[in-house]
This record gives C-alpha cells, structure tokens and sequence, in this order.
C-alpha cells in the first residue's frame, strides 16, 4: 500500500511597488512579506482575507493614496500587521498611512491587529475602523489632522508610545467627527479651536 504524504499549499508571498488594480492578499499565499513600500494607487482595492499574517521589513510602509484597503478578520483568524524582523521591536516598520483621497465608504477593518510599527497614520482620511488592536508601536498608536473623521468601535492600544489618538493643535473649520471608541484622543500639545479663527478688518 502507498503512503501520501500532505504538503501544505502555503507559502510566504513577497510583495512592493504600487498596486493598481483590484488585489487580494489571500490566506494561502500568507504571510504576505512587505520588502519594500507598497501603494494603492488608481483607485485600486486591497483586500486582506481573514487570518492573513502581513509581515514588513525595516521602514518598509504601507500607503493607500487614492483606493481603498478591505482588511476584514473575525476573532478566530485576525489580520496581523507585523515586523519581518527575527526579534520585533516598536517602530520597526511603516507607518500605515491612509491619504487625502483614500476611498472612505470601502476602506473598512475589523479585528485587525497593528504590531512594532509607528502606527496608523490618517490625513483628511475618514476610514471605518473596528475592533483595531494597536500594540507595541513607536510613537501614538495612531495620528489624524483636524480634517480626518474615522469611525470605529472596540479599539484598543497597549504597549504604544502614546496609547491612543494624537491630534495636532490647530483650528477645526469645518465639519469633523470623531467616532473611534475604545482609545483617548490626545491633542498633541496646545489647543484645538472649533470654528473660523476671529476675522481681522483693516480699512
């Protein structure tokens, strides 16, 4: 009688360079190795499948700059962000930056996990973030400008140089929520202003 051996299918996949087109970081090909900055780019969407393990190496980021990253895990099989390096450290990669013309209504995360990076990064980005898991990262777990308006619930930060959500000080002119629950927004130093600043005539 023969004797089968079982060899699993999966193996690491290396990836870098711009994504411009429709892709999917599926759970076969994980652990998906960032070796250099990877952007999505054309209106392109990223998606992650559930349990896939997302490895960067040294200052290798991942930026969305005009699409959108579909990263959906569940509580058995999370998305992990994490360093490729053999012995992780905070700010070892990235960070995560979520741009200007990012596609908010699709650029959706749950149960996803953000590790020995330099956080998530949002500028005039208002993405759907839940049950994010920021851990062990240099500087805040996360960043946002006065003109981001992320929504998201069961956030959590451990371990982080700030543990929780840096805001700049400055001015809010126009309309902006901030709806991440789990984590504390922490203005950076000085004061945030609701409102047009005061007008100043001369004649």
């Amino acid at each position: 009688a023969g004797c089968l051996l079982a060899v699993s299918s999966s193996m690491a996949l290396d990836v870098s360079g711009p994504i411009v087109s429709d892709t999917t970081w599926a759970l076969a090909d994980s652990p998906i190795n960032v070796v250099a900055d990877v952007e999505i780019d054309a209106g392109a969407q990223l998606t992650i499948e559930p349990g896939v393990h997302v490895r960067f190496a040294a200052d290798a980021r991942l930026i969305l700059q005009i699409g959108a990253v579909r990263a959906v895990g569940s509580v058995a099989a999370p998305i992990i962000f994490d360093s490729a390096l053999a012995s992780p450290a905070a700010g070892d990669w990235g960070p995560i930056l979520i741009e200007d013309h990012s596609l908010d209504a699709t650029t959706a995360w749950d149960f996803v996990v953000v590790r020995h990076g330099k956080g998530v990064v949002l500028h005039r980005a208002s993405p759907t973030l839940n049950r994010v898991a920021l851990e062990n990262n240099a500087g805040a777990a996360m960043s946002l400008d006065l003109e981001s308006s992320p929504i998201g619930v069961g956030l959590t930060a451990a371990g982080n140089g700030l543990n929780g959500i840096s805001i700049p000080p400055g001015t809010i002119a126009g309309s902006v929520r901030w709806g991440l629950v789990g984590i504390p927004y922490v203005v950076a130093e000085g004061i945030v202003t609701v409102g047009l600043p005061p007008m100043t005539l001369t004649p």
